[in-house]
C-alpha cells in the first residue's frame, strides 16, 4: 500500500540517483526545544558549518560551528523557508545543507496532487446525498462534487438499481437556497422516499501526515510513479547539467558527448507524466463509465 512517506522516499531516491552528490548527515546528541534554543549539538565534529540544516521537516539556519560538534543558532534561525520550528530529540538525523529538503519535497508533492485533478479524479459513491421528496425536483449536492458520473435509484428492493438519465447538474445555483453551490435537478422522478446513489468526480483530499495512504486521499496506488515524476520534473531544475549522471535509460541512449541537461530531463519527465496520466484516465473511465444518456 503506497503512502505519502513511500512516495517521498521514491522522489528522494530518484533525485539523488541523478548526481554525484550526497547530503552530509549527523545525529543530534542533545534535545532541541521548539523555541529559545541557541545551540545545536551533533556527534560528527566538523560536519555542521554555516548555513542551513534540516531536522525532520524543519530548516534551521546555523550562524557558526566549532570543532566540538556545537553550532550556534541565531534568534531568527528557526523555521526557515516556511517550515515550522519543532522540538527534536536526541538521536534525530541532521541533514547539513540538504540538496532537496524534505519540507520542499512535501510542498511540491502537495502541488502535484492538486495539479493532477481534473485529469485524474477521486470517484465518490454517495448513497445518502438525496432522498426523493414530494415537493421538489431540485436537490443539494455536497460542495465536493465537481461533475456527476451517474445517478441511480433502488426503486424496488431486491432488483437492480435503475439509472436516471434525465437530469441537470448545476455548479452555480442560488447560494442563498443552496449554500453548497452544487445541485441536481431531476426530470424523471422515482417514488417519494427513494434514496438515490450519486457517483461523482471530486478533487483529492490533501495529505496531513506521511502515514496517509494514497487510497485515503482518493488516489490509486498505481499513481505513485506519476506523483514522483511530477515532483522530480520541478525539483530537477535546481541541478546543473554537469551534475546529472547518465544513469537513466534516456540519458544513456543519447549520443556520446551530448550532455543531458536538467531542462531536458524535466521535459522528458513531463512527457512521461502526460503519457501515464492519459493511460490512467482511460482506466478510470473504464472502471467508472458514465451512464448518462443526456444531461440537461
Amino acid at each position: 500500500m503506497a503512502t505519502v512517506a513511500s512516495v517521498l522516499g521514491d522522489i528522494e531516491s530518484y533525485l539523488y540517483s541523478l548526481g554525484h552528490f550526497r547530503d552530509r548527515v549527523a545525529t543530534l546528541t542533545a534535545p532541541l526545544a521548539s523555541s529559545g534554543a541557541t545551540t545545536l549539538s551533533v556527534d560528527e565534529f566538523g560536519q555542521v558549518t554555516k548555513g542551513l540544516v534540516e531536522i525532520g521537516d524543519e530548516l534551521i539556519y546555523v550562524k557558526s560551528a566549532d570543532t566540538s560538534g556545537n553550532a550556534t543558532i541565531p534568534a531568527w534561525g528557526r523555521g526557515q523557508q516556511g517550515t515550522t520550528a519543532a522540538a527534536h530529540s536526541t538521536g534525530d538525523r541532521v541533514r547539513i545543507h540538504p540538496n532537496f529538503p524534505r519540507s520542499l519535497m512535501k510542498r511540491e508533492l502537495t502541488t502535484a496532487i492538486n495539479n493532477l485533478f481534473p485529469d485524474l479524479w477521486k470517484t465518490v459513491v454517495d448513497n445518502t446525498a438525496i432522498t426523493i421528496l414530494s415537493n421538489t425536483d431540485v436537490y443539494a449536492l455536497p460542495a465536493a462534487v465537481e461533475s456527476v458520473i451517474s445517478v441511480s435509484a433502488q426503486v424496488k428492493p431486491g432488483y437492480a438499481p435503475v439509472d436516471l438519465t434525465r437530469f441537470k447538474f448545476d455548479r452555480d445555483p442560488n447560494p442563498t437556497s443552496f449554500p453548497t453551490g452544487r445541485t441536481l435537478s431531476l426530470y424523471s422522478m422515482p417514488p417519494v422516499g427513494t434514496a438515490l446513489t450519486v457517483v461523482y468526480r471530486s478533487s483529492f483530499t490533501p495529505f496531513v501526515a506521511e502515514t496517509d495512504t494514497l487510497s485515503s486521499l482518493g488516489m490509486n496506488d498505481r499513481w505513485a510513479d506519476i506523483l514522483r515524476d511530477m515532483v522530480a520534473a520541478r525539483l530537477v531544475l535546481a541541478l546543473e547539467g554537469s551534475d546529472i549522471a547518465a544513469v537513466t535509460a534516456q540519458a544513456q541512449s543519447r549520443a556520446a558527448g551530448t550532455p543531458f541537461h536538467a531542462v531536458n530531463l524535466s521535459k522528458y519527465l513531463n512527457q512521461v507524466v502526460a503519457q501515464r496520466t492519459a493511460e490512467e484516465r482511460r482506466k478510470l473511465m473504464q472502471e467508472n463509465p458514465s451512464k448518462i444518456i443526456k444531461q440537461y
